[in-house]
């Protein structure tokens, strides 16, 4: 940065496109945002948002970014990838900064069925690069302690995520078939990561066949067939693009925020769901299940429903929104009111650079 010049940030994140949904969607939107705000950005993969520069992945990619960078800016999630990028900082005269966004424990790779000798190594490797790491941000006050007890980073900021302003989203390009049914509730993620319950939303879709006949449970995104059958009530639409899944919860009247809990992660369900922030922003309403860090998040009855991982708490949430109208409202106004205050792409972006910046200075003073 001398002379004045912009600090150049090296973000070793997600693939740098508009995905449906998660990871991809917080990358661009964080680093389309550092680039406004005046940070020179590098990113991996193959096209990325204005104003930022993409390198390849590899060797290569990584070594001629990290030579240029005032900071390096690395996601850190299940798996032990990216972060292997804080080991070039290591090779550099002067070091240049490294901030961890730290999104899950290596833990969670046992719920894939990992051998746990395997997940014990992944997490020594992980603590070892965590030296060669100045600061850390997390998406949740659950991972505060993980970042500073597990991997000892003593520097540690809360970064929750958030969506677009209500004000800014555009009328999305493509149409749903929800909009030719009534009372849609919709369930959108992945079922191939075992905390998002999806088997929750389609045995809800069962309940209601009794409770009340007249809501469709649609379920958008992957699913895991083999654990999951879903009942003729359940409409199963499969994975969708960023603007097709858009479209789909414009279309509904709820928006299913369902998980399971997280029995490896020793201070509680740690995540800090897109798309929550993603209905609010739409004016959709929420159910969401009442863990931990969605506790601190939904505030019961005045931004969302909070139930128990539990179809039939569900079902009566589903079917208490559908009878009354002025709680839909209520929900509505105060989900906008969050993601205009606080749970926003701004918000967070804003929050980053900030400790980027501090990483930079803190580095050349020493």
């Amino acid at each position: 940065m001398p002379g004045g010049s912009p600090p150049t940030v090296f973000v070793a994140q997600s693939q740098p496109w508009k995905a449906g949904g998660g990871a991809a969607v917080h990358a661009w939107a964080v680093i389309e945002r550092l680039a406004r705000r005046g940070f020179t950005v590098i990113a991996q993969g193959e096209a990325g948002p204005p104003g930022v520069e993409i390198v390849p992945f590899g060797r290569r990619g990584t070594l001629a970014a990290v030579r240029r960078a005032d900071v390096l800016y690395i996601r850190v999630d299940g798996e032990l990838n990216r972060e292997r990028s804080t080991a070039y900082a290591w090779l550099r005269r002067p070091r240049p900064a490294v901030v961890w966004e730290v999104n899950a424990t290596v833990a969670e790779l046992s719920t894939f069925g990992r051998d746990p000798k395997e997940v014990a190594r992944q997490q020594r490797k992980r603590t070892l690069l965590a030296r060669g790491c100045d600061r850390a941000v997390v998406v949740s006050d659950e991972l505060v302690s993980y970042a500073r007890d597990a991997l000892g980073i003593s520097e540690v900021t809360v970064v929750e995520n958030g969506a677009e302003l209500p004000e800014e989203m555009p009328p999305p390009s493509a149409t749903s078939p929800l909009e030719r049914l009534g009372f849609v509730a919709l369930w959108m993620g992945s079922g191939w990561f075992p905390w998002q319950a999806v088997d929750t939303a389609v045995e809800t879709a069962r309940v209601l066949e009794t409770k009340d006949p007249d809501v469709t449970v649609a379920v958008v995104g992957s699913a895991r067939p083999r654990e999951v059958t879903a009942p003729p009530s359940a409409l199963i639409l499969g994975q969708a693009r960023r603007e097709e899944a858009a479209a789909h919860l414009r279309a509904s009247a709820v928006a299913l925020c369902l998980y399971h809990d997280t029995p490896w992660a020793p201070d509680g369900f740690y995540m800090s769901p897109v798309k929550l922030f993603e209905a609010w922003s739409a004016g959709v309403p929420v159910i969401a299940t009442d863990l931990s860090s969605i506790r601190r998040i939904v505030r019961d009855g005045e931004t969302g429903l909070l139930v128990a991982d539990d179809p039939a708490a569900v079902a009566d949430a589903i079917v208490r929104l559908k009878n009354d109208p002025g709680l839909r409202e209520r929900l509505v106004d105060g989900g906008r009111k969050a993601v205009r205050e606080h749970y926003n792409w701004d918000r967070t972006a804003d929050q980053v650079a900030e400790v980027l910046r501090a990483a930079i200075a803190a580095r050349r003073n020493r």
